[in-house]
């Protein structure tokens, strides 16, 4: 500074602080002092009609907590919803750099007597004051304020601050994801992990001599219902207030001054009876959540387990003991962040230059240093090369530059709540993850990075957690309980279908894995306490854990004891839902498609039944039931899907019978009532001539001419009421009434015409009839251009295979053109209708007619004879060959195609026909030269033959009769008169 006189300078020490004596400074002299004044000014408050303004003095502990000796309630700063924070706590983050730095160094004394390291650091607070009280004020503070902030983020990333707009969205991205994670939100984890720590230092030591007071617990306990309450998830996670429960006990150490009274109650006892069970609780304390929302709720939950799942992962590493070490950690921990940049696609080398910005600076420096031998110009390039050639192939692509696409083994090292990249690039490698075939068990999560020492007690104390188990357990029970046999949680929005996801049940096979990382650890250089506090499932316990017991103590516990509730009593273990997911995919309430999640679950099995005698014996007997029925996932899956698909069917057909009967009904009572003196019956003309129009073309014209049916006869020779005579053995069954309906002899000869009885039901299939132009343009025509060539053209059929009865479908339609409930397909003007079943267009029914087994068996050799002999007949008769059996015509005429035979001529479109002309010599058959049956095609050829095809013939645009309206009925195309 220019202002600044030289001489005030040397009055200062020159004496400089070590990272120990700097971090201590600057905790004790700046950010404690801070904080208190911040806490200082913050009082509970109570305001009924406005929630988010409240605060209670003090929170609710769980009763799961409670009973593995937590107290009732923790003393946390007075914070409501609406108050005002900053993403942004200079001192903190500053002191939040101290940290990494003495984390560095390792823990020993320096040359001049003075304490180093993490462990230097606990030490010289612990000398430097003894009060107790405030050395938990002041860890209370480090994990309260970063807390508020990884709430508030959670909450927007879950859509609850939408009306901010976009620009708290940017804070947001800005604040989580690179390149500013580092000095934001990785600072803030690396104040709560000290803090965590700072607990087991510098309040269990001091206590040591003296009996701990009931307001002192377990740091993990305690920072895991802060989660919950600052997240809003305490009641959707399915805890119970302690002080609710144990009054007495409450009221007894409030009296005592252990917990604060609440103040600023502002209402009367009538006012809040709504809101509390009992007056005498309208001063205890209480939770509150942003949102009613189950979905929203959900996406909380999701945050928190992801926050938990970091806290435990990213640990600050081990400090190294030379260089070579240290350049050996910063390339694994270049290698990590290269390989989460790549799982969600190929990158350009450029766009991987960003990893850099996340790294420490110690890191960059000794890359930078190491690249220097291969590159001098480009050294940070060079380190960055090395590892994507070490776990990256490269494709280049021309016109663009090369990508680098991640190999198949380096998926292992995946980790699915990687905290430096975004929610989308994670979308993305779910999706490109290479495990669509993979059955064998896997673990969902790699092993975690190695981390400090002193840190390493953290990942057992969250994994043996009673809050997390009850956690845990409470998302499994969620999704694959049988719920229909339980009344106690249908009112419970926990349990609704829309807040099941995968997303979070990827959560809890992660946070699973690690625990069973952090206790099958055995290795005497990783040993490691933790686990055994207050609030732990092993409180209390005499000996030291094992793996073992926490399989037994986690996976195979009561859950009556995990959750605290009468409620769970002799529902499934936490074990048994994981084998469900391996095993069955889920249940009939949620099915798992991510086969990562299942490959995870399926190791977590293996683990435990490794680990574990009564695990082995649990998962073997559901190991022999799983073989007994002899069903795999991909039939057990068709088959539910049949089943479901059968029910659909059912249920639209008992609501069709429904339908079909009113309308019988009215139609009944109408004909009854009507009479020409009534002409409000008949006041909508439109409606009564579109259901006449349509009657008539379906009955009459349409569906079935019985009259021709009868002259033919086709059940003349079988019984069609015996089964064992059919060629079907199962008729197809109309869609809407669900019945085959045997059609008899006697419903062929019925006339409906002269009958005032009901119409028989004829099964027919839903048809769409349309003119074929596929085959146009593609053969040569006589040279006489015969104008009854022009209108051949070919009929295309097709049919979607539900069958329905005549009377059935007339009746559904007529109620779709009365209420005017279908869509303008729905009984067009062209009597085009859409399937009841496959909404698929049709404008026809083509009928059914049983037939019996003989049907198809093997003709005689006569009765081709005799067939063939009848239509040479009638081919002599007329004198021509339009008739003629494709045998007999194949057998005593010469090959046309090579012989050049002139007397016949194709039409073009289907069919053979005789040459017109007199002189055979002008049959046109230029389309049979080799030069135009060898022709090459272009792009212009195949564009003028698509648009010949796809636009219509210019006869018709001149209003061929042939092809009008009138000669086209919805189920027939009138064939053209002679």
């Amino acid at each position: 500074d220019e202002d600044c006189d030289v001489k005030n300078i040397e009055e200062f020490s020159m004496t400089l602080l070590n990272a120990v004596e700097l971090t201590q400074y600057i905790l004790i002299s700046g950010v404690a002092v801070w904080q208190n004044v911040e806490m200082s000014s913050m009082n509970s408050f109570l305001n009924i009609k406005s929630p988010e303004l409240s605060c209670p003095a003090c929170l609710p502990m769980s009763t799961i907590a409670v009973k593995h000796g937590c107290p009732l309630a923790i003393n946390a700063m007075p914070v409501a919803q609406s108050d005002g924070w900053s993403f942004h706590l200079p001192l903190h983050r500053f002191l939040a750099a101290c940290l990494r730095e003495v984390v560095r160094r390792p823990n020993q004394l320096d040359d001049g007597a003075t304490f180093n390291g993490i462990e230097g650091l606990f030490k010289s607070l612990k000398m430097m004051s003894n009060n107790e009280k405030q050395n938990q004020q002041i860890l209370n503070g480090l994990i309260e304020f970063p807390t508020i902030i990884l709430s508030r983020t959670a909450q927007i990333r879950s859509k609850l601050w939408r009306r901010n707009g976009q620009g708290m969205m940017d804070q947001v991205l800005n604040y989580a994801e690179p390149s500013f994670c580092r000095s934001l939100r990785d600072a803030d984890l690396m104040l709560v992990q000290f803090a965590l720590i700072g607990y087991s230092y510098l309040l269990t030591e001091l206590n040591g001599q003296a009996k701990a007071s009931p307001s002192q617990l377990c740091a993990c306990s305690h920072f895991i219902c802060l989660l919950t309450h600052r997240f809003g998830v305490f009641d959707f996670v399915g805890f119970r207030k302690a002080p609710n429960v144990f009054k007495e006990k409450f009221v007894k150490n409030r009296n005592e001054g252990i917990y604060p009274q609440e103040k600023g109650v502002q209402a009367s006892a009538e006012a809040l009876e709504p809101f509390f069970e009992d007056e005498a609780l309208l001063d205890f304390p209480w939770t509150y959540s942003p949102t009613n929302d189950p979905q929203r709720l959900s996406s909380l939950l999701d945050e928190l387990l992801q926050l938990l799942i970091i806290l435990i992962t990213e640990l600050p590493p081990p400090p190294p003991k030379d260089e070579a070490e240290h350049l050996r950690q910063a390339k694994q921990r270049l290698r990590r962040e290269v390989v989460h940049r790549l799982v969600s696609g190929s990158k350009a080398h450029s766009d991987l230059a960003e990893v850099h910005h996340v790294l420490p600076l110690q890191d960059n420096v000794a890359l930078s240093e190491e690249g220097k031998f291969v590159n001098p110009e480009d050294a940070t390039g060079a380190a960055l090369e090395a590892v994507l050639v070490e776990v990256a192939d490269c494709k280049s692509i021309l016109g663009k530059s090369d990508r680098w696409e991640l190999q198949r083994w380096a998926w292992n090292e995946y980790d699915p709540s990687f905290f430096h990249i975004s929610i989308q690039s994670h979308q993305n490698a779910a999706e490109n993850r290479p495990v669509g075939t993979r059955a064998e068990p896997f673990p969902y999560a790699p092993f975690p990075p190695p981390a400090h020492k002193t840190y390493l007690r953290l990942r057992r104390d969250v994994s043996s957690d009673s809050n997390v188990a009850a956690i845990l357990y409470r998302v499994l029970h969620v999704h694959f309980c049988d719920i229909d046999e339980m009344d106690n949680f249908n009112s419970d929005p926990a349990y609704d279908k829309g807040v099941h996801s995968e997303i979070i049940l990827g959560r809890v096979i992660h946070l699973l894995t690690l625990g069973a990382y952090a206790w099958e650890t055995t290795a005497p250089a990783e040993k490691c306490s933790g686990g055994r506090d207050s609030g732990s499932v092993f409180y209390g316990c005499t000996n030291e854990p094992d793996q073992q017991c926490w399989v037994e103590s986690i996976l195979l516990g009561n859950p009556k004891d995990i959750m605290m509730s009468e409620d769970y009593h002799g529902q499934e273990t936490m074990l048994e839902f994981i084998n469900i997911i391996s095993k069955d995919g889920g249940s009939k309430r949620f099915q798992v498609q991510d086969k990562s999640i299942r490959a995870g679950a399926a190791w977590l099995c293996e683990f435990a039944t490794r680990c574990s005698p009564k695990a082995a014996t649990l998962i073997g007997r559901h190991m022999h039931s799983s073989k007994a029925s002899a069903e795999s996932d991909l039939q057990r899956r068709k088959r539910e899907a049949k089943e479901r698909a059968m029910k659909q069917i059912q249920a639209k057909m008992m609501r069709f019978a429904e339908v079909i009967k009113t309308d019988e009904d009215v139609e009944l009572m109408d004909t009854d009532q009507k009479t020409p003196e009534n002409p409000s019956l008949t006041d909508d003309t439109s409606k009564t001539r579109a259901k006449e129009n349509f009657s008539s073309k379906m009955s009459k014209e349409d569906v079935c001419d019985t009259t021709s049916l009868q002259d033919s006869k086709p059940c003349e020779d079988f019984d069609v009421t015996n089964p064992t005579n059919r060629l079907l053995q199962d008729r197809p069954r109309c869609i809407i009434c669900g019945d085959d309906s045997n059609m008899s002899k006697e419903s062929f000869t019925q006339n409906d015409k002269t009958s005032n009885e009901k119409s028989p039901k004829v099964l027919a299939f839903c048809c769409l009839v349309q003119p074929s132009v596929t085959l146009k343009g593609c053969g040569g025509l006589t040279s006489n251009n015969d104008s009854s060539t022009l209108s051949l053209v070919g009929t295309h059929m097709s049919l979607c295979g539900h069958a329905v009865h005549t009377s059935c479908l007339s009746s559904h339609l007529k109620d779709q053109i009365q209420g005017r409930l279908g869509d303008r397909l729905e009984v067009g003007k062209r009597a085009e209708f859409k399937c009841p079943l496959c909404r698929r267009l049709s404008n026809c029914l083509v009928p059914f007619i049983d037939v019996g087994r003989d049907w198809v068996g093997n003709c005689e050799i006569n009765d081709v004879e005799d067939i063939e002999e009848k239509l040479n007949t009638r081919s002599r008769e007329s004198g021509n060959l339009e008739h003629s059996a494709l045998h007999n015509f194949l057998t005593s005429s010469r090959w046309w195609a090579i012989r050049n035979d002139k007397s016949i001529a194709w039409n073009g479109r289907c069919s053979f026909i005789q040459s017109d002309s007199s002189d055979t010599n002008e049959v046109n058959i230029d389309f049979l030269s080799p030069k135009k049956r060898t022709k090459s095609f272009g792009k212009k050829d195949l564009y003028k033959a698509w648009t010949s095809v796809m636009s219509a013939p210019s006869f018709m645009r001149r209003g061929d009769s042939a092809f009008s309206d009138d000669s086209v009925s919805m189920g027939i195309v009138q064939p053209d008169s002679e």
